[in-house]
């Protein structure tokens, strides 16, 4: 857990940010509820990395609850109704914050996390967070963390090691995971 601890220590500070002072009660209560919902499912490393991080640095001052949307294993179909439910949880326990992981989770439920106002932030998002909410509009409620492979760097590298390389292939994929 160490390589993601400077991540984390700025992702913490994003959602201290977001927080009144009536947040910071050491007291929990429903108030004090943080969802964090997943794109993924329990059993999947990088999602379990992210939630276990999470939890280590705020369960001890909040409420911490994880649905998972299981978008790794299901059809695209299934992505919608899981997104449903989940939002049911949100308007049944009434988080003080809400944590969206990975691209699906947010293009699933950024709309109506910004109608809500209830204060987001999303993390492990590939694309640009834009394209996941309607007519552009600003967020006020929302912030995050891009994940985004550093190409270019990677290339200053593999060129500087590898000097006669003239030609490098970068593959990549379209998946929607």
């Amino acid at each position: 857990m160490l390589r993601y601890r400077p991540i984390w220590i700025t992702f913490v500070s994003l959602c201290l940010g977001l927080g009144s002072n009536a947040v910071f009660t050491a007291e929990r209560s429903q108030q004090d509820l943080i969802l964090n919902i997943s794109s993924y499912h329990q059993g999947y490393a990088w999602s379990d990395a992210t939630t276990e991080g999470i939890r280590q640095q705020l369960d001890e001052h909040y409420e911490f609850k994880t649905l998972y949307l299981d978008t790794k294993r299901q059809s695209l179909d299934h992505f919608q109704q899981a997104a449903d439910k989940a939002w049911q949880t949100v308007v049944q326990d009434k988080p003080r914050l809400i944590m969206l992981g990975d691209d699906n989770a947010l293009k699933y439920l950024s709309h109506r996390s910004a109608l809500s106002g209830i204060p987001t932030v999303f993390y492990g998002i590939n694309a640009n967070p834009r394209n996941y909410f309607p007519n552009q509009q600003r967020q006020i409620n929302m912030t995050g963390i891009l994940e985004r492979v550093p190409v270019v760097q990677l290339l200053r590298v593999v060129t500087s090691t590898l000097p006669d390389s003239r030609k490098i292939l970068v593959l990549s994929d379209g998946s929607i995971s």
